[in-house]
């Protein structure tokens, strides 16, 4: 459902997302605009709540900075999508582990723990240090 909202709320969701994947508020609009190869001026609109008109930069900002595009339009999240590069950077990085270690995980272990980097890597930290508990 599409759900209508103000350039200022729209405004504060942008920002917040944008602060949510890092981007700090000082020189947020150079970074806007070097990532996503627009112009200051609309990054600096993107910023005060105006929506991209091309939809190939309002796709890509929303890859660059991990953020769901109907958050940003009107307001509501359809979902987390999944971000390809960092689901495998989470399976490279298990799998790795267990070459440096030796190990060779199950399939359910290894998926939970894949998910685990994938969602909050500094949690799943521990799994990592003690592999041997998820062993038969």
């Amino acid at each position: 459902m599409h759900n209508q909202i103000t350039k200022e709320q729209r405004s504060v969701i942008f920002n917040r997302l944008i602060e949510k994947a890092g981007v700090p508020t000082w020189g947020r609009a150079t970074r806007l605009s070097e990532t996503c190869n627009i112009s200051p001026a609309t990054a600096a609109g993107w910023l005060t709540g105006s929506l991209p008109r091309d939809s190939v930069a309002l796709l890509l900002c929303a890859d660059k900075f991990n953020f769901d595009v109907y958050e940003w339009v009107d307001g509501v999240s359809r979902g987390k999508g999944v971000n390809i590069p960092k689901l495998q950077g989470a399976i490279t990085r298990l799998r790795q582990h267990e070459l440096d270690h030796n190990l060779t995980l199950e399939p359910e272990p290894f998926s939970t723990v894949c998910v685990m980097l994938y969602e909050d890597e500094e949690k799943a930290e521990f799994l990592l240090k003690n592999m041997k508990l998820l062993q038969p």
